[in-house]
């Protein structure tokens, strides 16, 4: 798990003294190794591991009945929690008000929010760590298979414009270099643009989860250093930066409409910066 010592020094010193949560919570961003920890738990303490594959509500229902037949101590990981449905998470609150004698559950979940405040009382949460950024490079660093091939100035870019495990792995699959002069372009041109051409910014987005283009929120995050670095030379930078922030925020609502997130973006960033040059 990268960048993750301090949670694994945490998770440890509960396990020696045998205090380890009947039910917990992961928090950390979407690319984050979630689900590791679950594994890390399971290996350590010896015990059973049970990965659900999805977070459907007969899905929940299956485990809690398994949960209640357990012969041996078993850990149920239950990722993307943040998709589960109002039925799902009432299922999830009463196995979890008194979880089984042998049962450990541990729900992982991008954002805090998006589970039930009953649910988060009922547990521990963990959160994970940012990885510094010299754990990022040598992530990316790792995943050439000739270290011939290794470009310093490529792993640069993915210091700089990933934060998680996850985005590491999105750019092997989505060239990093174009992605980035695509996003210096927009920087240059946000404010440039008239008419149609403005919402064109968005055509390289992925605004539907099954389109193969580039991902909105690497997108934002990636926006927002642009403008960061040029602070120093344009005055309503800082109040772009925190605009972009905020959209970044939302799009992390699951069900948000992203086409619409993203246009009124860019119209509020134009708005700051006709306001404030």
């Amino acid at each position: 798990m990268i960048g993750q010592q301090k949670l694994i020094a945490q998770i440890d010193e509960l396990i020696a003294v045998d205090k380890f949560p009947r039910f917990s919570i992961v928090v950390g961003e979407r690319g984050m190794e979630h689900e590791d920890v679950a594994r890390y738990v399971a290996n350590k303490m010896n015990c059973t591991l049970i990965e659900l594959l999805d977070v459907k509500v007969d899905t929940i229902r299956n485990m809690i009945s398994q949960a209640y037949k357990l012969h041996a101590r078993t850990v149920f990981s239950i990722p993307h929690a943040d998709d589960m449905s109002i039925n799902a998470k009432n299922a999830m609150l009463k196995v979890v008000e008194d979880a089984p004698n042998k049962a450990y559950f541990i729900m992982c979940l991008e954002d805090l929010s998006n589970t039930l405040a009953t649910i988060q009382s009922r547990g521990i949460v963990f959160r994970m760590y940012e990885p510094k950024v010299s754990e990022i490079e040598d992530f990316a660093r790792s995943l050439y298979v000739h270290k011939e091939d290794i470009d310093e100035d490529v792993i640069k870019l993915y210091g700089e414009l990933c934060s998680t495990p996850g985005d590491v792995i999105y750019f092997t699959k989505h060239n990093i270099v174009d992605f980035y002069k695509y996003v210096e372009w927009v920087a240059d041109n946000i404010t440039k643009l008239d008419g149609a051409e403005v919402f064109k910014i968005s055509d390289k987005l992925a605004l539907k989860d099954e389109e193969d283009k580039y991902d909105c929120l690497l997108f934002l995050k990636a926006l927002q250093l642009q403008f960061w670095e040029m602070c120093r030379s344009v005055s309503c930078s800082c109040s772009i930066v925190r605009c972009i922030g905020r959209y970044a925020q939302d799009l992390k609502i699951k069900g948000i409409n992203k086409g619409m997130l993203i246009d009124n973006m860019i119209l509020e960033v134009r708005k700051i910066w006709k306001s404030q040059t």
